[in-house]
């Protein structure tokens, strides 16, 4: 079979229950584009944009708790415009779609290595991002043991270490793959188990119908329901992916979904739904009080999450899509793993800086308080950014290449083992 027919169209496994229609609905939205010297280009600019907006709420929703919530005349608004738990929910359901698609390329493309080679560039894509950010944080728990801090609110002191790590404890982590220096860190623990669990995920989504899908992401919300208070607030890392592994779900199976609404398709993709969808996160957000409304909420966020990723991939002219095709927030999108990873980690740092050369009364007032969240964050962008772009360009692609390259290599150990187009580009930035 020539490349050409490898990538145009499915094999007769993917012809199933509407799954040759995803997947071509998939191959034609995705917009991976051409291969350019082992990396990707063309990728889609608007998803790109979102995935750095969430990025850039996760680091501003951490600088919210720097201060205690009565010291913080703003808490309430910026609870709300940055929620970085609901920032984190929507990346694990896009994370489901993209990742679902390479999975249904590699399978298609017919090799019986398809599984050791997306493994091997799921690695490449996340241990050495993981491993730098492990290093940073190891750094700032040096700094923040040194100068501390008084009148903070409990986050800041729950992440600003009071003893320096040995290196032994800093080679355990790196070792482990632990979150020991960084707690943004356990989302990525839980992208490592889903190297495991998405493929079958995709398997079962391809011998099912879409009413079934359906019931199994209804079932995944209820088995969240149960442990999503451990999840939140007793944080194991069973509960975690317990919890959560219904997002990936619901990435897994949009595709599916939406080649089976045929002509109504418009509906669900339309950017009304998309703001329904964004309005109703947000009203409700302001309805939740107290821990287990909150974490009804952030469940239900999962799902109004695939229609904003419906619509992404649909829209093209509208205002919205104009605006996230910025060139800034693209860039911002491609770099998102690197602000995500060293957010919360040079957040410390900076916020023993500029709390220092500010008035003791800035901790405590309320006004002060809100300065003190919005400037704190506002200030870290000035390394953050600098830093996360020579990380995106000088490791996260570099390392991208070697696991394409690895993975090609692994392709060609059978007989008729011959790379494709389609293969090089089987798994992009996630």
């Amino acid at each position: 079979m020539s490349p050409k027919s490898h990538s145009q169209k499915p094999n007769k496994s993917c012809e199933r229950f509407g799954v040759a229609r995803a997947w071509r609905w998939g191959q034609k939205r995705l917009s991976l584009g051409k291969v350019r010297r082992g990396r990707v280009v063309g990728h889609n600019q608007i998803l790109q944009s979102m995935r750095g907006i969430a990025a850039m709420v996760v680091v501003y929703g951490h600088a919210t708790y720097l201060v205690p919530m009565e010291a913080n005349a703003a808490f309430r608004m910026e609870i709300l415009l940055f929620q970085a738990k609901t920032a984190v929910v929507f990346f694990f359901v896009l994370s489901g779609f993209v990742l679902g698609q390479s999975v249904r390329r590699l399978q298609c493309d017919g090799s019986p290595l398809w599984f050791a080679r997306y493994v091997v560039i799921r690695l490449a894509r996340l241990v050495p991002i993981f491993w730098l950010s492990t290093l940073v944080g190891a750094a700032v728990a040096i700094i923040s043991s040194r100068y501390r801090l008084a009148d903070m609110g409990a986050w800041y002191y729950a992440v600003a270490t009071t003893s320096a790590p040995t290196w032994a404890q800093v080679i355990e982590a790196i070792a482990k793959l632990e979150a020991s220096f960084n707690g943004d860190l356990w989302s990525i623990r839980v992208e490592y188990w889903m190297m495991a669990i998405l493929p079958p995920m995709v398997i079962l989504s391809r011998k099912i119908p879409v009413w079934a899908d359906a019931i199994v992401i209804l079932a995944g919300c209820a088995l969240a329901r149960i442990v999503v208070y451990q999840s939140l607030y007793e944080p194991t890392e069973s509960a975690a992916v317990t919890c959560w592994a219904y997002c990936f779900y619901v990435g897994v199976a949009l595709p599916k979904i939406i080649a089976s609404l045929g002509k109504y398709r418009w509906v669900f993709c339309s950017g009304a739904s998309a703001m329904i969808s964004l309005t109703l996160m947000v009203y409700l957000m302001m309805k939740s009080h107290g821990m287990e409304a909150w974490g009804n909420t952030l469940i239900l966020d999962g799902l109004l999450s695939a229609s904003l990723i419906a619509w992404a991939q649909a829209t093209t002219g509208s205002i919205g899509a104009k605006v996230l095709s910025w060139r800034p927030l693209v860039v911002l999108g491609d770099m998102s793993y690197s602000v995500y990873a060293y957010g919360q980690a040079l957040l410390i740092p900076t916020t023993i800086v500029v709390v220092s050369m500010l008035p003791h009364s800035m901790r405590t007032e309320p006004r002060g308080g809100a300065l003190l969240t919005l400037l704190c964050p506002t200030v870290s962008l000035v390394i953050l950014l600098p830093m996360s772009w020579l990380s995106y360009v000088y490791v996260e692609q570099k390392a991208t290449r070697l696991g394409r390259r690895t993975s090609l290599a692994i392709s060609s150990l059978l007989p008729g083992g011959i790379p494709t187009p389609s293969a090089m580009r089987s798994v992009p930035p996630s």
